[in-house]
């Protein structure tokens, strides 16, 4: 399980990920796996809970593209 030294430092992690799958069009395994970690913390704030739905949302219609 990751561990962030802060929430701050979670959130800035999950929202760089998002960033660069967005730029790209592409999330790669390994940034997936990471994103899935922290979508499992139980203490996500609104801020994480809305960048996770608007990554779900890309990829759902097609903008972001999951990669081995």
């Amino acid at each position: 399980m990751l561990a962030y030294p802060s929430l701050r430092d979670r959130s800035t992690s999950l929202e760089a990920i998002i960033r660069q799958a967005l730029l790209f069009g592409e999330l790669s395994s390994r940034s997936a796996q990471t994103i899935y970690r922290i979508s499992q913390q139980p203490d996500l704030s609104e801020d994480e809970q809305r960048m996770l739905a608007i990554l779900q949302e890309a990829l759902g219609y097609g903008y972001v593209e999951r990669r081995e």
